[in-house]
């Protein structure tokens, strides 16, 4: 191949991929490129794009070769390997989008799930909370219980020592009772 002929392909190729990503790729939304109408709209526009870039290729080809018939086969060829590449790519693009639909629905319920298994392990937390807390009243009115029961103890206690001490006393009197009564009875 000429070296013009390979330089004319590099600039028809380069024009291209300018044409085609430079526009499309600032002014497309992500709904956009999940529509399928719009971009077959935007394919028809690149081939159309193609084919007047393919039409002045040849006509420059024809001013400055003297044989056109082979440029000329060799820029349909051209087009139609374009063609294709360009519905294989909107092919991917649809399935890529397909993908990333059927991704965000599996990701949608996953978090559905999560959220409701979440306000399902909030609503155990609560009730443990609550009879968490009901078990701690109960320890602390047990323990109240248990200081009141103590004091009880201590009292009595100290009752049956009082009441122990007075026996005794009175024991002690009694016998110093009986006692003088014997010296009493002996004499």
């Amino acid at each position: 191949m000429p070296l013009i002929m390979k330089k004319i392909i590099w600039h028809l190729r380069l024009l291209a991929f300018f044409s085609i990503f430079w526009k499309t790729g600032l002014a497309q939304t992500d709904e956009q490129l999940q529509d399928p109408t719009y971009l077959r709209e935007q394919y028809n526009r690149l081939v159309e794009k193609h084919n007047a870039l393919i039409a002045k290729a040849q006509a420059l080809m024809s001013s400055k070769q003297e044989s056109p018939a082979k440029p000329q086969t060799h820029l349909v060829d051209l087009s139609s390997m374009l063609r294709a590449e360009y519905e294989n790519k909107l092919d991917a693009a649809e399935t890529k989008a397909a993908e990333l639909e059927l991704k965000l629905s599996r990701t949608l319920r996953q978090g559905q799930k999560l959220a409701n298994d979440n306000a399902i392990l909030e609503e155990g937390n609560a009730r443990l909370r609550n009879q968490l807390n009901i078990v701690t009243a109960e320890e602390r009115d047990l323990l109240d219980r248990s200081k009141e029961v103590a004091m009880e103890n201590r009292r009595l206690i100290i009752r049956q020592k009082k009441t122990d001490l007075k026996e005794s006393q009175l024991l002690a009197k009694l016998r110093n009772i009986e006692a003088s009564n014997q010296s009493l009875r002996r004499r």
